[in-house]
């Protein structure tokens, strides 16, 4: 039977070059029980000193969903003059530990939103982070997700997978930041219904883009880092099609991602314009 083989792929390798955003999956994952604002404490000798002597400067972390932008968004945020190139750190994961200076103003590649991450950013940037994210259709983030690294995608079209391991956490996929559903609340940090409301998203995040709402999304982003004319950046569109029954079950299933896309939908329409 299908369902009883599964494949495995050892991805446990961190690529940082400056143009490859391939994910890292180290399998040390923190406990998700650590509180992100003990971190944030920790971590405030260090940003109080930076904040004081850099009163106007800002630096902004992207975390930054797979499958939901293109790299053509982070070729040309390298290249949008909010910082000097040296300032931009390209590293992810884990690998971001090999910095220790304070050096950074903009983070770029895949990251999630956690403790020990957020920690450590507050040792590295110039001045206490601000973080920004995007977020698409969960379910075409999935399908897209499950086209790019899963071992099943050569055996089963993603209705086929979904039935059989719909179900499961992660089985098929890659790496273990990879959860079947529910992926971006696991990845940008919230755990239950309650934490999914507008003022925690405001207090952990400068803004969350949405690609389906592109011209909002990068007004918001314009805004936010000071910057003009990068409105052309390209989102992931996808043109799937699934049969009704995977789109109900998927749905019924990711209610956690869907109450926080609807809402960061609302919040980027909703959001003051210049």
């Amino acid at each position: 039977m299908i369902r009883d083989s599964v494949v495995y792929v050892n991805m446990d390798k961190i690529v940082s070059d400056e143009l490859n955003y391939t994910l890292n999956f180290h399998k040390d994952e923190e406990d998700k029980k650590n509180d992100i604002d003990t971190s944030k404490e920790e971590g405030s000798k260090n940003t109080e000193l930076k904040d004081n002597k850099n009163e106007n400067l800002k630096s902004f972390v992207y975390i930054r969903p797979l499958q939901c932008d293109s790299d053509d968004t982070l070729v040309k945020l390298s290249k949008a003059k909010f910082c000097k190139e040296t300032e931009i750190i390209k590293k992810g994961y884990d690998s971001i530990f090999l910095e220790t200076k304070q050096t950074f103003r903009l983070s770029l590649n895949y990251m999630n939103y956690h403790p020990k991450y957020v920690l450590h950013f507050n040792k590295i940037m110039k001045t206490e982070p601000l973080y920004f994210s995007i977020i698409c259709d969960p379910l075409q983030r999935a399908i897209r997700h499950f086209n790019h690294s899963n071992s099943f995608n050569h055996i089963n079209n993603f209705d086929e997978y979904y039935y059989h391991f719909g179900d499961k956490k992660n089985v098929g996929w890659t790496g273990i930041r990879d959860v079947t559903n529910n992926y971006f609340c696991n990845y940008l940090g919230f755990e239950k219904e309650d934490d999914i409301t507008e003022e925690n998203i405001n207090e952990r995040f400068s803004f969350i883009m949405v690609c389906e709402k592109p011209e909002e999304s990068y007004k918001k982003l314009e805004k936010c880092m000071g910057l003009s004319k990068i409105s052309n950046l390209s989102l992931k569109k996808s043109d799937f099609k699934i049969n009704n029954f995977t789109e109900i079950n998927f749905k019924k299933n990711n209610a956690l991602d869907y109450k926080l896309y609807e809402l960061c939908c609302k919040m980027i329409i909703s959001a003051p314009s210049e």
